[in-house]
């Protein structure tokens, strides 16, 4: 009797001690689980982390990217631009080398000229000059040969007369060639 009593008791201790043991394997497994939950969580967290960490790395890239490209059509423009400055300094320079090539030349053909038409002039005034030389020389010649051989109040008459004959249309011409002259003078 003792000893089924004894048995009894040890199956009870036995079946709590089970008991006991299914409660802690349940509530390991409880554990066991929220733990795996929490890791769960955790290591989508970390993943949304690092996600948003290679987004972000993209987008700097993108942008150091873009900053790159930006930078290099800047510094091309600029560079055509310096460009376009040098072809204009040196088509203003060609311009006012032309310029005064050309004023240069216009200069010397206003002096060569000028320089001929001096000459021309003085050329003709002393050729007119001559000519009124000799008109007069002739005038006197014919004057005086008139009066060779008259008595005086004949020859004083025929002088007179003769002179005014003779000397009429010469002085008249030398006149004439004299006013050309000084028109010349006044143009030199």
């Amino acid at each position: 009797m003792k000893f089924t009593l004894i048995a009894l008791a040890g199956l009870s201790a036995l079946a709590t001690a089970q008991t006991t043991a299914v409660d802690a394997t349940e509530q390991a497994a409880s554990m066991a689980s929220a733990a795996n939950a929490a890791n769960a969580a955790a290591a989508s967290s970390m993943a949304q982390r690092i996600s948003n960490q290679r987004a972000s790395q993209t987008l700097v890239g993108e942008a150091a990217s873009e900053a790159a490209v930006n930078s290099a059509a800047v510094n091309s423009a600029l560079s055509e631009i310096s460009a376009l400055q040098g072809t204009i300094a040196s088509a203003e320079a060609s311009v006012l080398s032309v310029q005064k090539t050309a004023i240069a030349t216009l200069s010397k053909q206003v002096a060569t000229a000028t320089g001929d038409a001096k000459t021309s002039l003085s050329a003709a005034l002393a050729s007119r000059t001559k000519k009124v030389g000799n008109i007069l020389s002739s005038v006197t010649q014919t004057g005086n040969s008139q009066q060779t051989g008259l008595n005086p109040s004949a020859q004083a008459s025929s002088s007179s007369e003769g002179m005014a004959a003779a000397t009429g249309a010469p002085l008249m011409a030398a006149a004439a060639i004299g006013g050309g002259v000084l028109a010349v003078v006044g143009l030199l």
